[in-house]
């Protein structure tokens, strides 16, 4: 059985009997690099190196790692070269992995990325050309795409890296079976500082974290980054979808969108799971009002829960054309959400068909701010969601049906009409359709009725006799009434 093959960088540890030492000169170690990994392929001693310089790709050949120090920042690998190519071509990458290939604990580098500005447009990288690979334990300060997964694979790992600025953190295309991305966090900071409107600017709109398209499963566990256009992007390409994808214990601090999905076309998302998910939603640069923390449309199931959100312009969660939508035990802290008082809600589902919403909270003292809103939507439980708001705590509008709303916090408006609503605490306000407002009645117009407990009773007339009437008094009384009667009808 053919042994594991392994590149040893920058720091002599504890070697496999098989290892030696390659020695490199000064400059560019592009040809002895390559000449090292090839070696290790074929059964030669594994090699240790130093930091080195590349001036064209690197391949990792089959079932072979390139192994760092593991120290604080990895063995630098500075790259030299590709400045403004395509980052579409991975032929060009710095590191190219084959089947069964690592890279542990470097720190690649491109001294042609100015500190402050917008990134410059490079090749990947790591690109993976085909196969099962690994990247771990790595940093990328500057890379404008650090991983590039875009062949056909089964299982790729990467974890327990750390990222500066980027236009893509990690892109995945061709997953026939799962992907794992664990402990991936970006901060542009650790390389570009804190005061650089420029490149924040530039990172908002165009930058990405997690960009997948076709895949069958990807699990993504603690993922973290900082003013990105997108924090996780379920896209599409040439080869297909999103089919699955559970993020677990992850978030998106001051990103247009930390979740994004809107595939209008084609095959639609199977599934989407999202637990202890933490995420702000705002432009670190300008306030714009634009982005939403989760935006997911037409997508077949969304689960959504024990998560949390604060600083959001608009709304939390966008939820538009799900078939199946379960959102549960998710807070938004209070008055961090509407920020732009633009009448926007914690949550907000368009034209999904069935689902529940329950335990859900948030409190907002802005007038415009709403918790829950349903449009279009229908089958949908929202039950037992303490949203306090100043007006309606929930809206349904644009002929949503079958929607049960019980033991929310705040009043129902339900603008619809629709008689399958069941609402146990309506708003009292006046329908979307009615042009007529209704009258207030005025104070003098009000009849005013003394209650029942102290109306005076209305005394009745007694005539209190000592002793019964004889007999000719008796006859008298009967003659006077007898003639009152005949003298009336005459």
């Amino acid at each position: 059985m053919k042994k594991w093959l392994i590149v040893i960088a920058a720091v002599c540890v504890a070697l496999p009997l098989w290892a030696t030492e390659c020695l490199l000169i000064s400059g560019d170690n592009t040809d002895q690099v390559q000449k090292c990994l090839d070696d290790a392929a074929k059964g030669d001693h594994v090699v240790n190196i130093a930091p080195f310089l590349i001036s064209a790709p690197v391949t990792i050949p089959e079932r072979t790692a390139l192994r760092g120090s593991g120290a604080s920042w990895g063995t630098v690998v500075t790259v030299n070269f590709g400045r403004g190519e395509s980052s579409e071509n991975k032929l060009r990458a710095g590191l190219i992995m084959k089947n069964g290939s690592t890279i542990d604990g470097i720190t690649p580098f491109y001294p042609g990325q100015l500190v402050g500005k917008a990134l410059v447009e490079y090749p990947p990288t790591i690109a993976v050309i085909s196969g099962d690979t690994t990247v771990e334990n790595c940093t990328f300060p500057n890379s404008y795409v650090a991983v590039d997964v875009r062949g056909a694979h089964g299982r790729f790992f990467v974890r327990n890296n750390r990222y500066g600025p980027h236009f893509r953190m990690i892109r995945i295309d061709e997953c026939y079976d799962v992907d794992d991305l664990s402990n991936n966090r970006s901060n542009p900071a650790i390389w570009a500082g804190n005061d650089n409107s420029e490149l924040y600017a530039w990172m908002h709109n165009n930058s990405v974290g997690i960009e997948a398209n076709r895949l069958d499963w990807l699990w993504i566990d603690r993922f973290f980054d900082w003013g990105v256009k997108y924090g996780i992007w379920l896209n599409q390409s040439v080869n297909g979808i999103s089919h699955g994808v559970q993020v677990v214990q992850s978030g998106c601090d001051a990103c247009r969108y930390g979740i994004y999905s809107n595939i209008e076309s084609g095959d639609r998302p199977w599934l989407v799971t999202v637990s202890n998910w933490s995420g702000t939603s705002f432009n670190p640069v300008d306030d714009k009002d634009d982005g939403v923390s989760i935006y997911l449309a037409h997508i077949e199931g969304v689960n959504i829960s024990n998560s949390n959100f604060w600083g959001l312009r608009n709304e939390g969660i966008y939820l538009n054309d799900c078939s199946t939508v379960s959102l549960l035990g998710i807070n938004f802290l209070t008055d961090d959400w509407n920020i732009a008082e633009n009448n926007s809600a914690a949550i907000h589902l368009v034209n999904c068909r069935r689902g529940s919403i329950v335990g859900n909270s948030g409190a907002s003292s802005r007038d415009s701010s709403v918790g829950i809103i349903l449009e279009g939507s229908h089958n949908i439980k929202v039950i037992a969601n303490p949203f306090e708001t100043k007006g309606p705590a929930i809206k349904i509008l644009s002929s949503s049906s079958g929607i049960t709303a019980l033991a929310n916090g705040g009043c129902v408006q339900d603008l619809t009409n629709d008689p399958t609503n069941k609402i146990d605490t309506p708003c009292y306000m006046q329908p979307q359709n009615t042009a007529t407002p209704i009258p207030t009645p005025k104070i003098d117009t009000l009849r005013y009725v003394q209650p029942q407990s102290m109306v005076t009773p209305i005394p009745m007339p007694m005539t209190i006799r000592t002793k019964p009437p004889d007999k000719g008094q008796e006859s008298h009384l009967l003659t006077s009434i007898l003639r009152a009667l005949s003298a009336k009808t005459s």
